[in-house]
């Protein structure tokens, strides 16, 4: 898409063959060649050294066939990292080919988001509404369908269900209100609101189209199991790219940006095209079904499949997903992708984020493979980026936070220099060099604090120098 800006134009000269070789004539219709344009990535170096080290790590360690990482900011669209990585057959991890934009797989649990925030939006579920798990065993129609790991739990809720990642719990609510006439219909309409039919657009060549089946235009590929695995994330295909912008709309309240790599091109000084953020949906859920899916996101890490990975340090929401990729093929040694998507911190998320390990070795949960690529790639920009710290003294709140002494006694300049230090606003009612100090109206206030030389002072409420001092 690029190549006609950055490749410039090439020279023309008129030439003349006198035997054996062709001499150059001059020409004054002539033109030297141009120098190509200058693009201006919206990646962050930073982030993206970060995001290719912790994969290039993880792949090592799992000796996987490839990965990728993408992170994206939230409330632009912008992709502030992408790292492919794929295995050269050698030892080595090199980028050979776009997995974040070209790879086709079905998801598996990531694709659990879309499921519940279809069943909220359309008003067939909330956050405690009642799921049987039925101890994590069920039969639709023909196949049955088993939960990662036994539970033995036989009723829950959908914040339960979501939490530890319920196949069954997920696939039966949708099964309930999408396998029927005209409702899966309404499923694949869901899907539409939530951008998952087509491209993301993001300019880049290669993104491929997502496969998900019509219950119309594809009646004689559509069966009885088709809801309720797709509710779990089979039965379709999605980029790696496609799943991330979903997260990322989540965060952006329902929002739901375009992806783009390109902020703009310059020729020297000059502009020659800009590339702004740009709004593909104002909202594609309610705010009610967006608010509910948040907090299964904020809960997946608190409580549940990615719980293992929470920090005290800093928040983070997201989702474990752990695909089988040859379930089709019972005879061979099984298979799994393994991935997190989600975004940080928890409350005003200021970056998405997709993390896909392909065919790891050893381990395969999405929770144990792709989770800690996440969580330190977090981690890592959180320590970088200032304005994901707040300072210790944002915010008046702060101050009453820290239960600071209702009255304290002291040394004016020595209260002044505190307060000006940490930006506290205060008020000054004294010309005396003793004061007291008191929280009043988010300010603290500075008024007098009388010592009679000639009565033994009241040094309550003083620090231990301003004390000895009096006394003395």
């Amino acid at each position: 898409y690029f190549d006609k800006f950055l490749k410039g134009a090439n020279e023309k000269r008129l030439m003349k063959f006198i035997p054996p070789d062709w001499i150059p004539v001059y020409d004054p219709s002539e033109f030297e060649p141009q120098s190509g344009d200058d693009i201006y990535t919206t990646i962050d170096i930073d982030i993206q050294d970060i995001a290719h080290t912790e994969l290039e790590a993880a792949l090592v360690k799992y000796e996987a066939e490839a990965g990728t990482v993408v992170v994206m900011e939230v409330a632009t669209g912008a992709i502030r990292a992408i790292s492919n990585l794929s295995a050269d057959g050698k030892g080595n991890y090199r980028e050979f080919y776009n997995h974040a934009i070209g790879r086709l797989s079905e998801p598996g649990s990531t694709f659990k988001l879309a499921t519940v925030l279809a069943l909220m939006d359309d008003n067939y579920a909330q956050l405690d509404s009642k799921v049987d798990f039925n101890k994590g065993k069920m039969k639709f129609y023909d196949q049955t369908m088993y939960d990662s790991e036994w539970h033995g739990i036989e009723t829950a809720d959908l914040r339960k269900a979501f939490e530890i990642s319920s196949n069954v719990g997920i696939a039966n609510l949708a099964n309930q209100h999408y396998n029927k006439a005209g409702g899966n219909t309404n499923f694949i309409r869901a899907l539409k609101r939530f951008g998952l039919l087509g491209p993301t657009g993001i300019e880049l060549i290669g993104e491929k189209h997502p496969y998900v089946k019509d219950p119309i235009k594809d009646k004689k590929e559509w069966f009885g199991t088709t809801i309720p695995w797709m509710a779990h994330g089979y039965e379709l295909m999605f980029t790696p790219l496609q799943i991330l912008n979903l997260y990322n709309t989540v965060a952006n309240d329902g929002k739901m940006m375009k992806p783009y790599l390109v902020s703009k091109i310059k020729q020297g000084d000059k502009l020659i095209k800009d590339f702004p953020p740009r709004v593909i949906s104002e909202k594609i859920a309610s705010s009610n079904a967006i608010q509910g899916a948040q907090d299964l996101l904020e809960g997946v890490v608190i409580r549940g499949t990615g719980r293992k990975l929470r920090s005290e340090y800093f928040g983070f929401a997201g989702k474990t997903g752990t695909t089988r990729i040859n379930y089709a093929k019972k005879d061979e040694e099984k298979k799994y992708n393994a991935s997190f998507a989600g975004y940080f911190p928890a409350k005003n998320p200021k970056y998405s984020m997709m993390v896909v390990v392909y065919t790891p070795h050893g381990k395969y949960y999405g929770g144990s493979v792709a989770g800690p690529v996440f969580r330190n790639v977090v981690e890592k920009v959180h320590n970088l980026k200032l304005d994901l710290n707040k300072a210790i003294n944002q915010g008046f709140q702060l101050v009453a936070a820290a239960n600071l002494p209702k009255r304290r006694i002291g040394y004016k300049k020595d209260f002044e220099k505190v307060f000006e230090y940490v930006g506290i606003e205060y008020k000054n009612k004294s010309k005396s060099n003793w004061v007291a100090v008191d929280p009043f109206d988010n300010k603290m206030l500075i008024d007098k604090k009388s010592i009679i030389k000639s009565e033994v002072p009241d040094v309550r409420g003083m620090g231990a120098r301003d004390a000895v001092y009096v006394l003395e």
